[in-house]
Order: C-alpha cells, then structure tokens, then sequence
C-alpha cells in the first residue's frame, strides 16, 4: 500500500513540475545575449511572453542586444505570437538555435525582424526553413529595414492565411514578386561562433 501512495504521490509531483513550466526571455547584460527558456526557473527580472499585438517586454534592452538564443528546453513551448520580437534591436549580429522557436501555432509575425540592421552581417545568415507558417495571418513588415538580410529562404512559408501585407519594407535583399526572397541560404552560414 505504501508503494503505490509513494508511486502516486511521485506521478502528482511530476505532473505539478510540466505544469509549472513557462516560457520566458533573460537578458545577460555581460554578453548581450537575450535567452528563451520553458522551465520552472523563471526569476524576478526576467521577461514573460507576449500576446497577439503586444509589444514584448523585453523591447526594454532592445538596444543592448547583440545575440539571441533559444535554449532546448524552449523547442516544447508554443507562442501565439511572435510579432515585435525582434522588433528595433539594430545592434542584434546573430540568433542561435532558431530551430528551437516551434511557430506551428503562431498567428502573427508582424515587425518580427523590424530593425534589424546588423544581423546577418559577417557569416550570420537568418536561416527559417523550421518555421510553420499555417495559421499566421500578419506577416506585416516582418522583415523591414533589415538591410543586412539579403539571403534568406521562405519558399517553405505557407502564407495561404496572410491578410496584412507580407514580408514587405526589406530594403537591399533580393526576391522575388512583392519584395518575397527568394534566395537560400545554407545552415552552415548560421554556425559562427560567439
């Protein structure tokens, strides 16, 4: 009797540990790396998720960020939104672990790379072949002023469910109709070292 109590009781705690998990962004001023977590470790200064149409809360270090990341642990989380994430950081060189963002229920990614000036300078390419595109209705902007940016691939990107304007305001990359690139970049451009 005992055994199957302690076995219920250690299922119970499982359980409350995937409960207590959530998505978060921490900023390392040291380094300027801004960090995407899904665990139970979020600590007192660090940035929740935003919503459809908010503006994230981590907009605050915008201008100190030079990397982002997402960790493993973020690849079991599913945003919304994943508009202005990006949005105004001119000093961001480079994102690592793309592949750990799971978009497949993101709806909109308006001004998601807004401003992103220097990324995708050196060999930093923005490489989003892993990015579902089905449910998003707002591709608004999504690469705007991010003159840096003259490679990358969204052949992959299902844009049956766009309604604002997509991809648009990307001075210097190449592409095709309606400003939409069309030229791949390689995963090997995206393995530089921090």
């Amino acid at each position: 009797m005992k055994k199957i109590f302690l076995l219920t009781v250690l299922c119970l705690l499982a359980v409350l540990n995937v409960e207590a998990q959530e998505a978060y962004a921490r900023f390392n001023s040291d380094n300027g790396t801004l960090t995407f977590y899904y665990d139970n470790n979020k600590a007192s200064g660090d940035y929740s998720m935003n919503n459809v149409g908010q503006v994230p809360a981590w907009s605050a270090v915008k201008g100190s960020v030079l990397y982002v990341e997402f960790v493993e642990s973020f690849a079991s989380y599913r945003p919304t939104a994943t508009n202005y994430w990006f949005q105004g950081m001119s000093e961001l060189k480079g994102i690592r672990y793309l592949s750990n963002l799971n978009t497949e229920e993101v709806t909109s990614m308006g001004y998601m790379f807004d401003g992103c000036k220097k990324l995708g300078r050196g060999s930093f390419a923005l490489v989003l072949p892993s990015f579902k595109t089905d449910k998003v209705t707002n591709m608004q902007s999504m690469f705007k002023d991010c003159a840096m940016l003259p490679h990358i691939d969204v052949n992959s990107f299902n844009t049956s469910k766009v309604q604002q304007q997509v991809l648009a305001g990307s001075e210097g990359m190449e592409g095709g109709p309606g400003g939409v690139p069309t030229h791949a970049s390689t995963p090997e451009d995206n393995q530089e070292s921090w």
